[in-house]
């Protein structure tokens, strides 16, 4: 088993996963950082040689430890399942002002293939946006 200490940002350092209270409390998450907090949860059952053990999700970026067990699957990349969790948490719909994360993966996945290329579309009615927008760049540490 490997871990690795990943940090991800918001482009622009944009403060909108959560809101700092006080000085003594952990950060109150928003609608999107609690859409961040769902998906890292998922990735137990998307990837089964990953187990995300802990995250801090800040206004403006994220940390996670992601624990890798190799002897599932040898070919697995961390990078690549960081980037999957910006795709999918980027990829939300908005109704009437309201958003809420798509939980069909099929359509979500093809919905993220669709607005890198678009930026914004409409399908059955439904205007999705890109409401979160990660900085591309992750730190990856290994230990």
């Amino acid at each position: 088993m490997k871990f690795f200490f990943i940090t991800l940002t918001i482009e622009g350092r944009e403060k909108i996963l959560s809101k700092l209270i006080s000085e003594q409390s952990r950060p109150a998450l928003t609608h999107y950082g609690e859409v961040v907090k769902a998906t890292l949860i998922a990735m137990h059952g998307e990837f089964p040689c990953v187990t995300i053990s802990d995250f801090v999700i800040m206004p403006d970026h994220l940390h996670f430890i992601m624990i890798v067990d190799y002897s599932k699957n040898r070919f697995f990349s961390p990078l690549w399942a960081a980037h999957r969790l910006m795709d999918a948490t980027e990829a939300i719909w908005v109704t009437n002002g309201d958003f809420a994360p798509e939980p069909q993966k099929a359509l979500a996945e093809a919905i993220t293939l669709a607005h890198k290329n678009l930026g914004s579309l409409t399908i059955s009615n439904r205007s999705l946006t890109t409401a979160i927008k990660w900085n591309r760049h992750c730190y990856i540490e290994l230990s």
